[in-house]
Formats: C-alpha cells, structure tokens, sequence
C-alpha cells in the first residue's frame, strides 16, 4: 500500500507543482532565497528587493537558505519545485520511519505504515502546502526528525547521547523555519509520561535536556551584534504585529478549528467506510494509547495558534502528520481488514500495483507537458513576463495601489526578473508605470502598447 501512497502524492502533487503560478507567500520565498543564492543579502540578513525589505526578516532564515541551495543547480521555474518535492518525499519517508519505529513490536500495526501515509496526503491543506512552497512543509520535516530522535532516546533507549543532540538540532532547525511554531515537539516527553510509556523523571530529563541549550543558544543570538538585529526585527515585524492585530487574516480566533474540519472531512469518510466494511476487526487498546499521544502533540502544534487572528489553512501542516497517525492508529485493524480482504487474491495485487505505477507514470507524463504553462494568474503572468522583459533585469516599476495590495505582483516580479516595484514615482530608476486603470498617471508618461492583458504600461517621456 505504500504504492497507493506514493500514487497519491504524485497524482495530487507533481502535476501542479510544476505548473508556472503560485500562492504571493511562495512565491515571495523563492525570490528571497533566488536572491541569497546570487550573493544579494546573507544567511542573517537575506534581502527581497531594493525598494522594499532590503533586509528580509518577515520570517527566519533557514528555508531561504536551504531553498538558495536550489537556485545553484537549477533555472528557470524549477529550484523551488525541486525543492518543494524533495520536501514531499522527506516528510512522507519520516512518517513510515516513525510509524515502523513506534510500532517496531505490533507486527500488525507497523503493516499499516501507509495508512499514515495516504491520509496525510489526502489532507487538501498538505498537497496545497506542498504545490505553493510554504515554510511549513520544511519545518514539518524537522518537527518529524525531532520526535523520532525523542523516541529513540525515551522508549527504544538507544544512543541517547546522539539522539539527544539529533533531537536538539532538529528542534533548533524547526524553529529557525517559523519561530515559536516549530517548538511544540518539546512537550513530547510530557506525553508519553501522561500515557506511561516513560517515567516522569525521563521525560523532565529529556525535555530540559533540549530546552535548556535551546534557550541558551538564542540567549547567545540575542547578544551578537549581527545576529540580533535579525531577531529584533523578526520580533517587531511578526510577534508584535501579529498580536497586535495588523496581521488579523481570518476575523475570528476559531477559523483553524474550521479549517482543520474541512482538511480532516476525507478521513472521515473514508473512516466510515472501513468502521462499515470491516466491522469485525478488533480495536488495538495499545495502538489506542499512541493515537492518544499523536493527537495530544497534533493539538500542541495547532491550537496555540488560535491565540491570533492571524489563521491559513496551511498553518495546520506541521501538526497534520500527527493528526494522520492518530487517525491511523485508532483504526489500523480496520483498514487492514478491508485492505487483506481486497488484495487478498494475487491477481488483485497485480491489478493494483500496475494501476498505481500507471498513475506515477501519468502523474510524471502530465507534469512534463504541462510544465510552465500557468495554474493561476494566467492573464497576470503574462503580462508579468512582457513588462518584465522591457524593464530588464534589476529594473524598477511604479505600480498603482491596487496592484500593490496585490503582493503576487511585487514577487512575481522580483523571482523572475529582479525588478523591484512601488507606489512612488520618485523611485529610483522608475521609468516604467503599470495600471490597471488606462488613464495616464501624469504628462510626463507616455502608454505603451505592448500587449499586455490585465494592466496598462507607461513609459516616462
């Protein structure tokens, strides 16, 4: 059944993933980390544009450099989208590594691997996170890395003084993504004392032991000249505005609650229909316990987030691979009952896996002669790609306030063609106006006919 899941996560993602267009925050992602792999801006202090954030700090910095990577071995649309899909393999390969490991003494639940697997990438919020290059699904990998090296040290014993530094590393890295977000592995070791699976002296060992040198390290940070002025302005730009209410992008502190019912609603029917068709499994009392413990950790990554208003969908990605193995271990006996009972005949096997193979390969042929034709923003691309081309590279544009509020813009624009955009015409190098009005913005500007579709292109005189 991993075959299924691997069908899946190629069916959902690689056809779109490869398509030109992308949700502004992905977009304005691959631009910083395009940007870094150049040489314009540092690890610390990464840059987007010259008119606007020339010291990026919207978010941490190690997605932009990882991603930078990228941009040195690859061109045109595709460093982000190689990027992303090596994401997708790492997170899904994590999940079954933790999945086996966990259950390396169930024989029957460690068969159910990709039960985990496949709810995961049915979830829309994940192929939607994966196909747009949000932060989450890199942080995501490391949050995974992180509790596995944890239960290497609490439950299997094993190499505890190099899983404990696995463990913090990972955590360091997670919250080098997206701040306070990546840090809710800590309260692992909580968990498993709460079901007995640990003593409560091992678990408060195991959590000082990543919490401390945690907070030392950034204590550390905090006093460097160079590194603090990156955290301070992170703090300033996200935290307190954040809470503050400038970022309030859902109007209600409850809109993830919502969120996560839509991104869950596939597992729910398709849990009814195993409850149905394989009714006289058994329930796992053991199995129960760690579904327990992955949804109390799923909760400690998602729930703290309705503090804000500042809600997406995608926020919930780093918790749903904890969601998916709850689910997965509540109801394991049923999925393998149904699933035995399909595959139970060898032709019905090979049936499945020539299907599953055929869709890898469909998924791959779709992506080929798709690749760069746009999934969104068509008419805005195109004009993008013309005016860009007339500008030239490190250009600047002068841009209305009506494609200002629309970020894709500023990032298209910047990822492609290094050109940076705003609203004053006194801006340097600015001899170039678009609008989405035809009226001209002044004497001193003249249209220009250049078949664009959606805006109008201005030249000073």
């Amino acid at each position: 059944m991993l075959l299924l899941a691997a069908a899946l996560a190629a069916v959902l993602v690689v056809p779109a993933l490869f398509r030109d267009g992308m949700f502004a925050d992905g977009i304005l992602y691959a631009a910083v980390s395009k940007n870094l792999s150049e040489g314009l801006g540092t690890f610390w202090h990464p840059h987007f544009s010259e008119l606007a954030d020339t010291h990026f700090h919207e978010q941490p910095p190690l997605v932009f450099f990882l991603q930078s990577l990228f941009f040195r071995v690859f061109e045109g649309i595709y460093p982000e989208r190689v990027f992303d899909l090596v994401f997708v393999f790492l997170n899904g390969w994590l999940i079954v590594r933790l999945w086996r490991r966990i259950f390396r003494n169930n024989p029957e639940a460690r068969r159910a691997d990709a039960f985990a697997l496949i709810l995961f990438f049915i979830s829309p919020v994940v192929f939607y996170a994966f196909v747009n290059n949000l932060i989450e699904i890199t942080m995501s990998v490391f949050v995974l890395a992180c509790i596995e090296a944890q239960h290497a040290v609490l439950v299997e014993k094993r190499k505890p003084l190099l899983n404990s530094a696995l463990a913090f590393v990972w955590l360091l890295a997670a919250s080098f993504c997206k701040g306070p977000q990546g840090l809710f592995p800590l309260v692992f070791p909580a968990m498993l004392f709460v079901f007995r699976f640990v003593s409560f002296k091992n678990a408060a060992k195991t959590t000082a032991v990543l919490f401390i040198p945690l907070l030392a390290v950034y204590a550390l940070l905090l006093l460097l000249p160079g590194t603090s002025e990156t955290f301070t302005s992170w703090y300033e730009n996200r935290i307190v505005q954040t809470f503050g209410g400038t970022h309030d992008t859902s109007g209600s502190h409850f809109h993830l609650l919502f969120e996560l019912l839509l991104d869950i609603l596939p597992w729910l029917g398709l849990g009814l229909v195993l409850l149905l068709a394989g009714r006289t499994a058994v329930w796992d009392k053991q199995t129960i316990k760690w579904g327990n413990v992955f949804l109390l950790l799923a909760l400690a990554g998602s729930l703290p987030l309705l503090i804000t208003r500042e809600q997406r969908g995608f926020y919930l990605v780093t918790a749903m691979p904890f969601f998916a193995m709850a689910f997965a271990a509540w109801l394991y006996p049923f999925y393998l009952r149904v699933t035995d009972f399909i595959f139970r005949k060898t032709m019905a096997r090979n049936v499945a896996v020539v299907i599953f193979v055929a869709a890898i390969a469909g998924s791959g042929i779709e992506a080929y002669l798709k690749t760069g034709t746009p999934k969104r923003d068509e008419k805005l691309l195109h004009d993008i790609y013309l005016t860009g081309k007339i500008v030239g590279e490190k250009g600047s544009i002068v841009i209305d306030e009506t494609l200002y509020k629309n970020w894709s813009v500023a990032n298209y624009y910047q990822r492609y063609f290094h050109i940076s955009v705003s609203t004053n015409p006194a801006s340097k190098n600015a001899d170039y106006w678009i609008k989405t009005t035809p009226e001209s913005p002044g004497e001193n500007w003249e249209k220009q006919e250049a078949g664009t579709q959606e805006v109008y292109f201005f030249k000073k005189k």
